[in-house]
């Protein structure tokens, strides 16, 4: 189709002055370029390698200004809080095996680069294509999504774009983990003002809930979303479509389809799918919002929980839970798990000075240093009977990581791995005694406020990060920047958590090998297709 392009069209777009976004730069002089994976409207995604070492990465490199006609100051402003969103997203999950690895964030005059974990299995829709693939794995494909949205979702994030193009296989084998890589979409919520109204239809039409036709956006839209996946690729089909058109379907028939339709089972490719999968697409394609499970809810599911209730109930060892557990302590705060760590050393001193009192992980993984490598966490993972990546090893290394010396102190990794609730309970005043040491090392004539604290972590993060650290403390402690806080108070800090919490472990990817899960169909499915 032809387009007349008047007088006033005719300039490109506004001129608009150099901007930073606030992230440093010395993107070439840090990483070599190479192949491009993929273009965009608004930028591309390359192949790029630290000089310093030779390690893979892939960089997404966003235009910092929007290169279309008649562009608005208040576009390009969005365009801009866009990209900051997105990277304070992956700030937010970075040290989950589930979501592509954050690296870091540089800008220069034109472009902000996002460098990230490179997944070179291909995006999932893409792979499932070229090859047979089975419902368990599908099963424990929609797991590790499931396990996303959790995440997401306790971090009040909507996703808003979970589709299988936004999933990529880290690999091209046939254990490849899965990951959520794109959040161009997601945004920050408030519990207490849900639904949020101040979004438009964006995203793919097929995979909109119901809720999002009149402008309504709750976590939930999330889950019906996943529902829309699984009966996908189980399938082949869209389970809302314009069924009279679908190669050039109209959206009206789309969105009718979805308001009044319900999934057709009854079709050839539904023949040998098990009714615990329709069970699932149903639960979560319900068209009321608030008939929907919760993600952490719907992980407990019979088709992706596997194993009974009855192993489901015993909960697993803490050997067989290490990298779960890692993952967790990752996704607390920087504040929280700064002052964690900094109790765990004063602990190790007098409860716990025994590895063995930590159960195997210490003693098999020979914590007697005072710091872990990346390639002795690897092993010491491997040898407990673990599955990771080398890239995976090394994003949670450096998530643990603060001071950034590429390596894992002892007292963080014991701070991952205990059981804080208990030791708050079981050794109720050992624990009081460690915590008001900590407490008290903070604190100074003028009094312990969130400024004080933040003044530590600004010494251990880099400056990039540390607006993302003060954030997500002030969120955590439930204070104003200047107000005093005192010992109850700090231990209310400790104590905090959001309500759909981050605690539960059945939310991170276990990564465990066959023989060591109590869980046996469950954890062999884990180990054939290690995506969950």
């Amino acid at each position: 189709m032809s387009s007349r392009i008047d007088a006033w069209d005719q300039k490109k777009h506004r001129e608009f002055s150099p901007v930073s976004c606030g992230y440093p730069a010395g993107f070439e002089e840090k990483y070599d370029t190479g192949d491009d994976l993929g273009r965009g409207g608004f930028g591309v995604v390359r192949v790029v390698s630290k000089k310093k070492n030779g390690k893979q990465y892939a960089a997404k490199s966003i235009k910092k200004v929007l290169e279309v006609p008649n562009l608005s100051i208040d576009r390009q402003a969005a365009h801009l809080a866009n990209i900051k969103r997105e990277i304070s997203v992956l700030y937010r999950l970075r040290g989950t095996l589930n979501v592509v690895h954050f690296k870091e964030a540089l800008e220069d005059s034109e472009y902000v680069h996002i460098i990230m974990e490179i997944c070179r299995g291909g995006e999932l829709s893409h792979s499932l294509a070229q090859r047979h693939y089975s419902e368990k794995t599908v099963s424990s494909y929609m797991r590790a999504v499931l396990r996303t949205l959790a995440q997401c979702h306790s971090h009040r994030i909507l996703h808003r774009d979970v589709k299988p193009g936004n999933f990529m296989l880290l690999n091209t084998s046939e254990r490849s983990p899965l990951k959520a890589i794109d959040f161009g979409l997601a945004v920050f919520y408030d519990a207490n003002k849900l639904p949020r109204t101040d979004l438009g239809l964006e995203g793919t039409p097929w995979f909109l809930a119901p809720e999002n036709l009149s402008s309504e956006f709750y976590p939930a839209s999330d889950l019906w979303s996943a529902g829309v996946m699984a009966y996908q690729l189980l399938s082949g089909y869209l389970p809302f479509d314009d069924r009279r058109n679908r190669s050039n379907p109209a959206l009206s028939q789309v969105w009718k389809a979805i308001l009044t339709e319900e999934p057709n089972f009854n079709i050839g490719a539904f023949n040998k799918v098990s009714e615990d999968a329709k069970s699932f697409i149903s639960m979560l394609l319900n068209k009321d919002h608030s008939l929907r499970p919760s993600a952490k809810d719907a992980l407990n599911h019979p088709w992706l929980a596997g194993g009974n209730s009855a192993d489901r109930a015993k909960g697993a060892p803490l050997q067989q839970t290490v990298v779960q557990r890692i993952q967790r302590f990752n996704q607390g705060s920087a504040l929280k798990r700064t002052i964690f760590e900094l109790i765990a050393q004063e602990l190790l001193l007098t409860l716990v000075p025994d590895p063995s009192a930590h159960g195997a992980p210490l003693a098999k993984m020979d914590m007697e240093a005072e710091a872990v490598t990346e390639a002795e966490l690897a092993q010491g993972l491997a040898s407990l009977g673990f599955r990771l990546e080398a890239s995976e090893a090394r994003a949670l290394v450096e998530k643990m990581d603060e001071h950034r010396s590429g390596a894992v102190r002892k007292s963080a990794f014991v701070a991952s791995q205990l059981d804080w609730p208990a030791i708050q309970t079981d050794y109720r005043e050992q624990w009081l005694a460690a915590a008001r040491k900590v407490f008290e090392g903070f604190d100074d004539a003028n009094g312990l406020t969130i400024q004080r604290l933040m003044s530590v972590l600004r010494e251990k993060l880099p400056a990039a990060e540390v607006d993302y650290a003060v954030e997500d403390a002030l969120v955590d402690a439930g204070y104003k920047d200047e107000e005093e806080i005192d010992f109850e108070g700090f231990i209310r800090i400790l104590r905090a958590g959001s309500a759909d919490s981050l605690d539960n472990l059945d939310q991170y990817d276990a990564r465990l090998s066959t023989h060591l899960s109590p869980r046996a169909d469950s954890a062999r499915d884990d180990s054939e297709h290690s995506q969950s």
